[in-house]
């Protein structure tokens, strides 16, 4: 069975997150190392480091609410954290990471104001624990 979205939770250590809209899982890459020489007749290539990605998250902000969702923009550029998204039924994935980039936008015509932040996963790939 397909994972829903439904009961997701994000959290930073023992902190929930609060107010997620949305968020996009982060596309894990690796270098292409060109090796080729002037004698090869074709390129040559081999994997260079990997790049853990970045997971970006839409907030909807709430001015009055005490929790992650309004302090979050003083975790810019703050110390790495332990992040877990727990998917309601599929599974936990847990990641070190720190946040790297924080935004909004303010809607016209009494839409939900939003928050954007981007968290940039460090030196290791996301650990991925189903539920049993």
């Amino acid at each position: 069975m397909a994972g829903s979205s439904v009961g997701t939770i994000v959290k930073y250590g023992a902190t929930t997150v609060t107010e997620v809209v949305s968020l996009t899982l982060p596309d894990i890459t690796h270098e292409d190392v060109d090796l080729t020489e002037l004698t090869d007749t074709a390129k040559n290539y081999r994997p260079g480091l990997i790049d853990p990605g970045t997971i970006p998250m839409t907030l909807r902000w709430d001015a009055n609410a005490t929790g992650a969702g309004t302090t979050i923009f003083g975790k810019l550029g703050g110390a790495v954290e332990t992040w877990t998204i727990a998917f309601y039924d599929a599974g936990t994935l847990t990641f070190e990471g720190f946040v790297s980039e924080v935004g909004g936008e303010i809607p016209e015509g009494g839409g939900s104001i939003t928050q954007t932040v981007t968290i940039q996963l460090t030196d290791s790939e996301p650990t991925y624990a189903v539920v049993a």
